[in-house]
C-alpha cells in the first residue's frame, strides 16, 4: 500500500482552501451556522448527523441554547465607542443581556483584550461549556481598548437564547475487523483555523483517502463541539459498541510552528502509544512525547473517562501547554502563509501511522489493539 502522501500533496491548494472556507462559519456548541457547516461537509463525506436538544444534561454537562447577539453597543458621551455586533467574536459567547451606565472601573473587568494582538478580537468561549455560569463581556481589540479610560459608559447589550440542538457528525470506514479506531476533533470554535477547522480539513482528506483502501481496522470520524459532543455521543453508545473502540486520536492545532506533540494515553504503553512513538521518532526532526494531560488537553479526557476507557492519544502542534501559540483564540486565527507544509506534514504523520494499523492483516500479525487495550 502506498503512503498516499503524493495524493495529499497534489491536493494541497484545495486542502488549504477547505480550511479557509470552513473558517467562515460562525459555529458554536449550538449555533445557526452548525447546520450550514455540515451541509458543506456532507459534500465531502457522507456524515451521519446526530442531534441533541438544548437543555439535555449528562455527567455535569449541559447543552446550551442557541444564542444570538441582537445589539452590543458601548457609548461614551453619547457616542458609540464600540459595537460588538460588527464581528462574530465581539461579544463573549453566551453573554446575557445587560443595559446600564457604568464607571470605567466597573466596565473594565468586562472587556476582554490582548495587548500582544492589538488588532484582534479574542474568542471568549468559556460559557459555551458552562452556560449556567454565563454573565456578560465584550471582546475588544486592544487598539480600541487603549482609547478608552476614565469616564461614564452606557452599555446596551441585547442577546437572545432559544431552544436549539447540538449537532455531531459521524463518518465510518469499514475494515475487515469490527474493531474501530476513532479520529476526533471539534467544530465549535467560530472562525478558528488551528484550534479547529484545519484539523477538520485534515481528517476530511484522510477519510477520503481511506475510502479507496482495504483496511484491517474500521475507522470512525467523530466531529462535534469539544467535550460536549464526545460526552453526549458516548452517552448513547452501547457497552458492546464502546468495547469495539480499541483506540483513538484527538487532533488539533496542526499548522502552528511548534513541534508535533503526542500525549500518552491514560495508562500509557498501549499499542497506539508505541505506534505514534515509532512514527514520530522516524518521520520528524523535532517532536515531543508528553505524559497524559501534558498536551493542549481536550476530548481525550472524555473518551478515557471511567465507563468508556478508550485509549486515546492527543496529537497537536501546541507550542506550550499553557499558551498553545500566539494567535490562540483570536480573530487572526487563520493558517499562516507557511502552515501548508506544516499541515501536510501532519497528514504525512497520520498516513504513516496508518501504514502501521490500516494495512490489511498479514499472517504474521500477532498483536492487535484489542490485546493491548
Amino acid at each position: 500500500m502506498t503512503d498516499g502522501l503524493e495524493t495529499f500533496a497534489s491536493d494541497t491548494p484545495e486542502f488549504d482552501g477547505l480550511t479557509r472556507e470552513l473558517c467562515t462559519f460562525a459555529t458554536g456548541v449550538v449555533a445557526d451556522d452548525n447546520r450550514r457547516l455540515f451541509d458543506r461537509l456532507t459534500k465531502e463525506l457522507p456524515f451521519q448527523i446526530l442531534r441533541y436538544p438544548s437543555g439535555a444534561e449528562h455527567n455535569g454537562w449541559k447543552i446550551p441554547e442557541n444564542w444570538r447577539v441582537e445589539r452590543a453597543l458601548i457609548r461614551r458621551d453619547g457616542q458609540v465607542v464600540f459595537d460588538g455586533a460588527r464581528h462574530a467574536l465581539g461579544v463573549a459567547r453566551l453573554s446575557r443581556s445587560f443595559r446600564g451606565v457604568l464607571d470605567w472601573e466597573e466596565l473594565q473587568p468586562r472587556l476582554v483584550t490582548n495587548p500582544d494582538l492589538p488588532g484582534a478580537y479574542m474568542f471568549h468561549c468559556m460559557w459555551q461549556n458552562r452556560p449556567w455560569a454565563a454573565e456578560w463581556a465584550f471582546c475588544v481589540p486592544y487598539n480600541i481598548y487603549r482609547t478608552l479610560g476614565p469616564g461614564r459608559y452606557e452599555v446596551d447589550l441585547a442577546t437572545r437564547s432559544d431552544p436549539g440542538e447540538m449537532l455531531v457528525g459521524v463518518v465510518d470506514h469499514c475494515g475487515t475487523r469490527d474493531d474501530v479506531i476513532v479520529f476526533n476533533t471539534n467544530n465549535c470554535h467560530a472562525h478558528q483555523a488551528n484550534d479547529g477547522f484545519a484539523s477538520v480539513a485534515i481528517l476530511v482528506r484522510l477519510f477520503q483517502w481511506l475510502r479507496h483502501k482495504t483496511t484491517r481496522y474500521s475507522y470512525r470520524f467523530v466531529l462535534g463541539p469539544e467535550h460536549l459532543g464526545s460526552t453526549f455521543y458516548l452517552r448513547d453508545r452501547s457497552d458492546d459498541e464502546i468495547a469495539r473502540m480499541v483506540s483513538g486520536i484527538f487532533m488539533e492545532m496542526p499548522g502552528t510552528l511548534g513541534p508535533v506533540r503526542a500525549t500518552s494515553t491514560f495508562l500509557g504503553g498501549r499499542t497506539i502509544d508505541h505506534a505514534f512513538s515509532n512514527v514520530l521518532r522516524h518521520q520528524t526532526r523535532k517532536h515531543t512525547l508528553a505524559e497524559w494531560r501534558c498536551g493542549a488537553g481536550n476530548d481525550e479526557t472524555v473518551w478515557e473517562a471511567p465507563g468508556h476507557e478508550v485509549p486515546f492519544v492527543e496529537v497537536t502542534r501546541s507550542e506550550n501547554p499553557d499558551y498553545p501559540y500566539r494567535e490562540y483564540h483570536s480573530s487572526p486565527e487563520l493558517p499562516p502563509g507557511d502552515s501548508r507544509s506544516l499541515m501536510l506534514h501532519r497528514v504525512d504523520i497520520q498516513v504513516r501511522f496508518g501504514r502501521i494499523v490500516v494495512a490489511p492483516e498479514r499472517p504474521d500479525t500477532v498483536t492487535s489493539f484489542r490485546e493491548l487495550r
